[in-house]
């Protein structure tokens, strides 16, 4: 007996979240114009500025393009993600504690982690909650991104 696809997985057309928030999203002053001036400046301001490699031609600056690029960019994208303002701001994260989105129904569990609303790691989180052991107040899918943000450290 053969099964089809139909069989296997079931088919719609409504979508998984309904109305689902948007995360804010990343940086709005990021430039890739800036990126190129550093990533093409720094490597042409050390080969200026250092005794050693002044005297070097093209292969020396392509070669500092090369070695300083990646760190370069990597610390560009560090520090535009930290410190520059967010794009779009849609959701609103409340500050209530992460204990009013979910009920911790295990007495050990609650006894480790219920009764001071300390931040339960993600795996601990994850396992009880696949075992039964804590109940998502709501509807999960609403719920789901403050719990998150209200557990990481």
């Amino acid at each position: 007996m053969s099964t089809t696809p139909e069989q296997v997985v079931r088919i719609t057309s409504v979508p998984a979240i309904h109305n689902a928030p948007l995360p804010a999203e990343g940086n709005g002053s990021f430039s890739n114009y800036q990126l190129a001036a550093l990533v093409l400046g720094v490597p042409w301001l050390v080969k200026r500025t250092l005794p050693l490699l002044n005297r070097g031609v093209l292969y020396t600056y392509c070669f500092l393009v090369l070695l300083l690029g990646v760190p370069i960019t990597v610390a560009y994208w560090t520090v535009m993600s930290h410190y520059g303002p967010r794009r779009n701001e849609k959701v609103e994260l409340p500050g209530r504690p992460a204990s009013f989105y979910y009920e911790i129904k295990d007495p050990d569990l609650k006894h480790q982690w219920g009764f001071t609303d300390a931040k339960i790691p993600m795996q601990i989180f994850h396992d009880a909650y696949i075992d039964g052991k804590i109940e998502i107040k709501g509807e999960f899918n609403h719920i789901l991104l403050p719990v998150i943000a209200s557990l990481l450290p």
